[in-house]
């Protein structure tokens, strides 16, 4: 498993359901800056981490690799409408993230995410906060954690 070197982030969630699955792997921290040496190595587009390594091959995409890492340690649901929701949930989560405002300018981008946190958002938040209260329980199918949660 190859992510960049800092608290939890993507990779952090994919570590998690791996380490459950107590399915072997390796922890490869790569710097910022150092992602594009390592994509060569493995002969792929230097596109963003994390990465995971299977049989040689570096497969991209943290929503695909986490759900991988689900199934391995049966924190993804095998009935339909379940891994539905969780992925509904993973989506959300995922929007939230990507839709965030980028910019250069600190105060432009303060402005723009005081915008999205009370406007899109908020929305997204609202939404989830219905995926949670839908069911009784903990986690997003009630007392079975998966890993939307």
């Amino acid at each position: 498993l190859v992510y960049l070197s800092l608290e939890g982030g993507r990779g952090g969630a994919i570590r998690a359901a791996l380490i459950h699955a107590n399915e072997p792997f390796e922890d490869k921290f790569v710097p910022f800056r150092g992602q594009k040496a390592f994509a060569a190595d493995y002969k792929i587009p230097p596109v963003g981490l994390p990465w995971l390594i299977v049989e040689g091959r570096a497969v991209t995409q943290s929503s695909a690799i986490l759900r991988f890492a689900g199934k391995k340690s049966d924190l993804y649901p095998q009935d339909h409408f379940e891994a539905l929701i969780v992925d509904e949930v993973l989506d959300i989560v995922q929007d939230v993230l990507t839709k965030t405002p980028q910019e250069p300018n600190e105060a432009v981008k303060k402005a723009k995410r005081d915008m999205y946190q009370n406007g899109k958002m908020k929305e997204f938040f609202d939404l989830l906060e219905v995926r949670a209260s839908a069911v009784p329980g903990d986690f997003v199918l009630g007392s079975t954690i998966t890993i939307a949660d």
